[in-house]
């Protein structure tokens, strides 16, 4: 007798730095795309180095209004470091792997609003010794690494 497959799906939140990818029988399955294992690979080594570059330009322009808006803690400075950050999601989201995956793009792209709208978080991220002090400057890190 044969056995019956079951489909199982699961649904995910992801972030530029964490997202999940499932692999079977040689496939790949990203955002509920499926491809063959070794795609990805290939497409993230025929990237252009103009588009990495471009990346490593919009992060390096991004971390100083991040860093300035702990200092001027203003509307205009989340302002300007949104904009920055949009920049770098900009090329991100569009680059292989990344373009397949379901991104809430309305949190990353509404992020330093969100954070100046929640006193709570906003308080937090200010305060070197908390968990939203060290999960902004992580989220830098990530950026300068990525």
């Amino acid at each position: 007798m044969a056995e019956d497959l079951v489909r199982i799906e699961r649904t995910y939140t992801y972030t530029y730095d964490q997202f999940t990818v499932f692999f079977f029988e040689g496939n790949v399955f990203i955002g509920g795309k499926k491809y063959p294992i070794g795609q990805c690979c290939v497409d993230v080594v025929n990237l252009e180095e103009a588009a990495l570059d471009e990346i490593d330009q919009r992060v390096n322009a991004f971390i100083p209004t991040a860093l300035a808006l702990l200092e001027e803690k203003t509307d205009s400075a989340a302002a300007l470091a949104q904009e920055r950050l949009n920049a770098v999601w900009d090329i991100v989201f569009s680059l292989p792997v990344y373009r397949d995956l379901k991104m809430d793009e309305e949190c990353n792209y509404h992020t330093f609003q969100r954070l100046m709208a929640d006193k709570e978080k906003w308080e937090q991220v200010q305060d070197q010794n908390s968990e939203g002090y060290a999960i902004y400057q992580g989220m830098m890190a990530s950026l300068i690494c990525l």
